[in-house]
């Protein structure tokens, strides 16, 4: 063989091998665009645009900074890594109209499954459902939460709905991070300071009038 042919060859020879190792060493789509990681959920605000997948059944679309229910609904949540026991907390409301129908209306919970427990209403106005999860619901980092009301206002046609409650936000969480818990202190607070007006009309001194004023430390 001539020398410039082998030398050609050779030339050919060393691009093919470039461009084989230039391909080799470019990303492929799937290595450039990791997904990214779902984003954890512990609390979900019905009003938001929120992931749809973490409503599971019998919520309807938001009405702005809540969404009617049907009678019995469910929602997917992760669970809290640092915070036992775990409690589920849903603020929701009931209406005049449906209370003004039924007397009183009976939620109740489950979470993996497991019963939660449950609260009766007798009238309209807004509430905070605060139970806590039994040990077993809580073993795996995602779960699924149910409310069920054993009333709500029926279907009566294609264009009308089964409605149950309004609700406005439901979380897992430690009882100190709840809103229950927050009231509650808020009302031990309201109640410790007109303990302390009572006494101050009693006619104490002032010496003891000021040591009620203290800060419990």
């Amino acid at each position: 063989m001539r020398l410039p042919t082998v030398l050609c060859l050779l030339v050919l020879a060393t691009s093919f091998g470039c461009s084989r190792e230039e391909q080799s060493a470019t990303p492929t789509a799937t290595e450039q665009a990791a997904p990214a990681p779902e984003k954890v959920l512990y609390e979900l605000n019905f009003g938001e645009n929120i992931d749809a997948s973490r409503l599971l059944r019998g919520l309807y679309d938001s009405e702005g900074a809540w969404r009617w229910t049907a009678r019995a609904f469910s929602v997917s949540l992760d669970r809290p890594q640092a915070e036992s026991p775990v409690y589920v907390e849903l603020e929701f409301a009931l209406v005049k109209t449906l209370m003004d129908q039924f007397g009183e209306v009976t939620l109740t919970a489950r979470a993996n499954g497991f019963d939660v427990g449950g609260e009766t209403y007798g009238k309209d106005g807004s509430y905070l459902f605060t139970k806590p999860l039994p040990a077993e619901a809580i073993e795996g980092d995602r779960i699924e939460i149910e409310f069920e009301l054993d009333k709500a206002k029926e279907s009566t046609g294609p264009g009308d709905r089964e409605l149950g409650l309004i609700a406005i936000s439901v979380a897992l969480k430690g009882f100190e991070s709840t809103k229950s818990y927050g009231n509650d202190q808020l009302t031990l607070a309201v109640e410790g300071y007109r303990e302390i007006i009572r006494k101050r009309d009693l006619g104490l001194s002032l010496e003891k009038q000021n040591e009620l004023m203290k800060p419990i430390p």
